[in-house]
């Protein structure tokens, strides 16, 4: 509590003190609009209301000020209240106002829902002009003086004379756009210059007037703004608001089936595989099989042309070299002839190149139609062209 809480206190004492407190609120900064376009006391912070409108911060400042009760509280709110009384553009804020991009809550109305020019629009009239050379202009740069907003464009109405003192200004066709539009309304409306206040001045007033476009604007206004307006449609809330549903759930469903149809491709290629695999091991398996059996027969056949020439087996020189003079083979030659010969030759070779210390029988990939033994390359493609003969089959 202050030293003149509930005191009697002069005019003159009244008078000194709102003047301090004046000049500290222009001098300090420490009043300003808030960014969703209501004010806060600086001197009543601690109250549980804190967020007033223009009209009743100024009530509130005007109250407060007219109290005996305190001469310090009645100086500062009677100073703020000459803050307020002045033009509200020193009460801007100093960055863009915070915009909430959600739709707005759906409310049943007992009345007829309003409808919007969309994309949203707002029309300024009494934009100030000059005459030169005959015809009106405007230096007014519109779009930067609007930026805290964030218009999208802004066009200026033009006749035969020159600028007519009146523009469209087109906000962002989504709901943080919606909320821009809505905020630059109500920042005229809040100065008293919305679009009453502009049909109620006569026309005789020097300060610009705004509101956001509807249905009456759309179909009544002035020729040149109505042209502007038609580029729009007319939509209610509601109807945005389900529209960007159906579009939601389209988009829902377009994505649904893309990832089926993305799941039914790796299905698909993961059964592909597991068939190629499948394949794979059964080539194998029966390529183990089939050189098992083709040892098998080269051991029997030697085994045959050995018995058949009174043999079991052929002695080779400790050094792995077949001897041609070997007198069991220069007789095979002569009674059997060359191809018997060359048979056994060529099997003990490979005996002998593949075991030379103990001759015996392992598998080997072989070139039947080359009579030698296989390459890789020849192995792979043998598999790859066995793998396309089943696939198209299956």
């Amino acid at each position: 509590m202050s030293s003149d809480e509930n005191s009697d206190f002069s005019e003159s004492e009244l008078e000194d003190r709102v003047q301090k407190s004046y000049a500290q609120l222009k001098e300090g900064g420490i009043f300003r609009r808030n960014a969703d376009g209501t004010f806060k006391c600086p001197f009543c912070l601690g109250k549980k209301k804190q967020d007033y409108r223009y009209k009743d911060i100024l009530q509130h400042a005007n109250g407060v000020a007219n109290s005996p009760k305190s001469l310090e509280k009645a100086a500062k709110h009677r100073a703020l209240e000459m803050i307020l009384m002045e033009d509200a553009e020193q009460l801007k804020p100093s960055g863009p106002p915070m915009i909430d991009s959600r739709p707005p809550k759906r409310v049943r109305l007992e009345r007829k829902e309003e409808r919007f020019v969309w994309p949203w629009m707002a029309i300024v009239a009494n934009i100030p002009t000059a005459l030169e050379n005959g015809a009106y202009v405007t230096n007014g740069k519109l779009k930067a003086q609007f930026s805290e907003f964030s218009p999208a464009k802004v066009t200026l109405m033009w006749d035969a004379l020159g600028f007519r003192g009146m523009a469209v200004v087109e906000f962002e066709k989504n709901w943080t756009g919606f909320y821009c539009a809505i905020s630059f309304e109500k920042s005229f409306e809040l100065r008293c210059h919305g679009k009453t206040q502009w049909i109620e001045s006569k026309k005789c007033d020097s300060s610009m007037y705004a509101w956001l476009a509807r249905e009456d604007d759309y179909h009544n206004s002035d020729d040149y703004v109505k042209m502007q307006l038609h580029h729009g449609d007319l939509k209610t809330i509601s109807e945005l608001q389900e529209e960007e549903e159906r579009k939601k759930n389209t988009l829902v469903d377009d994505l649904t089936l893309r990832i089926d149809e993305k799941n039914k491709d790796l299905q698909s290629s993961g059964e592909q595989l597991m068939e190629m695999t499948y394949s794979l091991n059964q080539f194998k398996s029966a390529l183990e099989r089939k050189d098992s059996e083709m040892a098998r027969l080269l051991e029997v056949n030697v085994g045959i042309v050995g018995s058949a020439l009174g043999f079991c087996i052929f002695v080779m020189v400790d050094v792995g070299v077949i001897d041609e003079n070997d007198e069991k083979l220069r007789r095979l030659r002569i009674e059997w002839g060359e191809g018997p010969h060359e048979a056994v030759v060529t099997a003990m070779k490979q005996l002998n190149e593949y075991n030379p210390s103990g001759r015996y029988v392992i598998e080997e990939m072989w070139n039947h139609k080359e009579n030698r033994k296989a390459t890789l390359k020849e192995v792979i493609g043998y598999l790859v062209k066995t793998y396309k003969t089943r696939t198209r089959r299956i």
